[in-house]
């Protein structure tokens, strides 16, 4: 390759060699024939368009001899047209800079006949200095437009225009801001390496690839109603909105870093991505994805304080993964903190570079036994999914979650939510906030990936995910993930799912106040009595323990005995039974004798021997009957609620 390179730049030399030195521009170019003809000769030089002749008046000698060269080749100089046989150039590389006024190049690409030329050659300029302001009338320029190593020291700005080819600027400086506003470019956009005070293409349209890399902008990037078909941002920036952005490819945000004292902000609201989304490597104190829709795929890492995206639709995977390397980053200083060792886990303490957690923060933790109330302020660092808030703190500017952080995600409509990282679960829970707005956000999956392979999370996770869950609440947030894990097979992960979820709706309905104590009372003996229909074994227990209890309460009552047995019964005592032998004779045969009337009492509706109701008790015995006889009738009647699905629909 190098060998190639090395022949086409001799050739290039060669060749403009030739075009150049046959004749020099001035007010009236002589003819550059020889005299003794084209046979004198076994070389002639390539024609010269005449379009290379003219000349404006006002034109000093550097702009004469710049539109000569451009005019030739279509480059200022031989090194603009070596660029492309070697990598663009770097900023730190350009030193000297050729003075150019902006009126000259506005001539170049808008007047007869020079725009006519550069339709064909192209306009490349190397190392130049522009003064002034570019301004151009309403007419189409000429495209295919390459600068690179320069510096405009006045204002760019192409408003409502059209641009016949591809743009690029490359290692630069624009001293004001950038505007490209409703200007449609047929071709390819491209900026690297420049800064500028702020850069504007608010309705732009650019029939190829829209490339920002490595560009420093301290203000804001303004691509709102933007039109390309691959977006690829890498750029330093206070704020980019991209709203309503929309693309035919997909859209790439990488390493976007602040060029102030605060994270940046992407905007992307209504955005529509005809291929995947992929914000990475970036640090954002707001990220805004509002009624965005992608077509594929959306990856996310490195999450901001506030993710607000009500209304997204991800027709693919949505992807939420964490900065694996900065927590163990984070825990390799805490280990040299604490004196650990490597193999030692370190545990996460409240210094000052972070903010104590609460009672409330670790109420919501999730613990790596399952336990949603945490371990405490004092904790193995794997256990930690929620240390701080996100900003710039002394201890090396790690980033996390603030406790005010929230994830908007109301009306979003997601195919699959992905998180990707490692496969301890507690880990998993770093990418999400303690507060998350899902109000009728609709998904069919939740997973998690690492290393290619994909697997679910215990039914406790979900029950801890749907738990952050701000809102009032929503059994169809719980349904779903339920659903979901029951169509994967995992019948008692989704039972307990849903079981918290009623138990969600439980106690939000016991607190609203007086005017739900009729649902409250109505959910808590749901709960109590069939576990709201999904722990049908509950009553079974139930009519074990009452029937057992009336049998030794009605078995030994002489009412009882004097139907079952004869009119002249008598306590074991009175009739001298004192030993543990006679003793357990005698409960056998209270039981035995009790059992059949207290299952007959405690059953509704059915009678098992009409002669039972004839049997009159008195005193406590009776109060407690009546007791007996309605836990019987309440037992059963949220038994037939279960069955028919009342207890699991919701409250009364």
């Amino acid at each position: 390759m190098s060998c190639l390179r090395v022949l086409l730049l001799v050739l290039w030399v060669l060749w403009v060699t030739a075009a150049t030195g046959a004749a020099e521009p001035s007010a009236a170019i002589p003819n550059i024939g020889s005299p003794h003809g084209p046979e004198a000769h076994s070389f002639s030089p390539p024609p010269i368009d005449p379009a290379c002749t003219n000349a404006e008046p006002e034109w000093d000698d550097t702009e004469r001899n710049l539109w000569w060269s451009v005019c030739q080749s279509g480059s200022n100089q031989v090194a603009s047209n070596l660029r492309l046989l070697f990598p663009p150039p770097r900023w730190k590389d350009c030193h000297k800079f050729v003075p150019v006024k902006a009126e000259f190049i506005s001539t170049l690409l808008s007047k007869a006949p020079y725009k006519k030329r550069l339709e064909e050659t192209g306009l490349r300029l190397d190392s130049v200095a522009i003064d002034g302001d570019m301004v151009f009338g309403d007419q189409p320029i000429p495209g295919n437009i390459t600068i690179t190593c320069f510096k405009f020291n006045g204002s760019f700005k192409l408003v409502n225009m059209a641009i016949n080819g591809s743009m690029q600027f490359i290692a630069g400086q624009f001293n004001r801001s950038l505007i490209l506003k409703d200007t449609h470019i047929h071709g390819a956009l491209r900026l690297a390496e420049t800064s500028g005070a702020s850069y504007f293409m608010a309705g732009t349209i650019v029939d190829n690839d829209l490339e920002m890399k490595g560009d420093i902008i301290p203000g804001h990037v303004m691509l709102g109603d933007v039109r390309a078909n691959n977006v690829l941002i890498d750029i330093d920036a206070e704020a980019i909105y991209a709203t309503d952005l929309e693309t035919r490819g997909s859209a790439s945000f990488f390493r976007i870093r602040s060029t102030g004292r605060v994270f940046p902000t992407l905007d992307l609201r209504d955005a529509k991505i005809g291929g995947s989304l992929f914000i990475e490597n970036s640090r954002f104190s707001r990220l805004n994805l509002g009624y965005a829709y992608v077509h594929d795929s959306a990856e996310i890492d490195y999450l901001p304080s506030d993710l607000n995206a009500p209304g997204l639709r991800v027709d693919g995977t949505f992807t939420v993964s964490y900065p694996e390397d900065g927590v163990k980053e984070l825990a390799k200083k805490l280990r040299k903190v604490q004196n650990l060792k490597e193999n030692e886990r370190p545990r996460f303490i409240p210094y000052e570079c972070y903010q104590e957690m609460n009672a409330n923060t670790r109420s919501a933790l999730f613990h790596a036994t399952g336990n949603c109330a945490g371990p405490g302020a004092f904790s193995s660092l794997a256990n930690i999914p929620l240390i701080g808030r996100l900003f710039r703190d002394p201890c090396e500017n790690e980033t996390f979650w603030s406790l005010n952080s929230k994830f908007n995600l109301k009306d979003a409509r997601l195919h699959i939510i992905e998180v990707s990282g490692s496969f301890d679960p507690s880990d998993a829970m770093l990418v999400w906030p303690l507060r998350i707005d899902n109000a009728n956000m609709t998904f069919d999956v939740v997973r998690h990936s690492a290393k290619g392979q994909e697997k679910l999370y215990s039914a406790q996770w979900y029950v801890c995910w749907l738990e952050r869950g701000e809102t009032r609440f929503d059994q169809r947030n719980y349904k779903q993930v339920a659903d979901f894990l029951q169509s994967r097979g995992y019948s008692a992960s989704a039972d307990t799912v849903r079981i918290a979820g009623k138990n969600r709706e439980l106690y939000e309905t016991c607190t609203n106040g007086l005017n739900f104590i009729v649902d409250c009372m109505y959910m808590t003996l749901s709960w109590a009595a069939v576990g709201y229909g999904f722990r049908m074994y509950l009553p079974l227990i139930y009519l074990v323990i009452f029937v057992t209890i009336g049998a030794f309460v009605f078995g030994s009552s002489s009412a009882t005995f004097n139907y079952l047995e004869d009119a002249d019964f008598q306590s074991p005592l009175s009739r001298g039974v004192t030993t543990k032998g006679d003793l357990a004779r005698e409960a056998w045969l209270i039981i035995q004798r009790g059992f059949p009337y207290s299952l007959d009492m405690f059953l509704p509706l059915i009678r098992l021997n009409d002669d039972h109701y004839t049997v009159k008790l008195e005193g406590k015995r009776l109060t407690y009957l009546y007791f007996h006889k309605f836990m019987g009738w309440l037992l059963s009647a949220y038994v037939v609620a279960a069955v028919t699905g009342l207890t699991k629909s919701g409250s009364l």
